[in-house]
């Protein structure tokens, strides 16, 4: 089906959600690659340029941690990367607005 990179932002502990959706992912054929919690934007950039996988996952749970989203999006975007991925986004406190 194809490769996802997923992980929880930096700053927070939460996994019970991300797990989840590994394993949905991971049951339907995906190719996943876990760095589990409290990841820096640099995580990211690290793993998508050696993995190349096609999903990027962030996840948080905390609503103080919910920018780092927004971090790891906008250096993608500073990286000229964006474009090269599907980013899905989740976690509890996360709605369509903040989306």
């Amino acid at each position: 089906m194809g490769k996802i990179v997923i992980a929880t932002v930096k700053g927070d502990i939460h996994d019970i959600g991300k797990n989840l959706v590994f394993m949905m992912m991971e049951g339907a054929g995906f190719d996943v690659v876990d760095l589990g919690i409290n990841n820096p934007v640099e995580n990211y950039i690290g793993t998508l340029e050696t993995e190349k996988p096609d999903i990027l996952g962030v996840s948080a749970l905390l609503t103080t941690t919910m920018p780092h989203m927004r971090i790891v999006i906008d250096r993608l975007v500073e990286l000229q990367m964006r474009d090269n991925y599907g980013v899905l986004v989740g976690g509890a406190p996360l709605n369509e607005e903040f989306r």
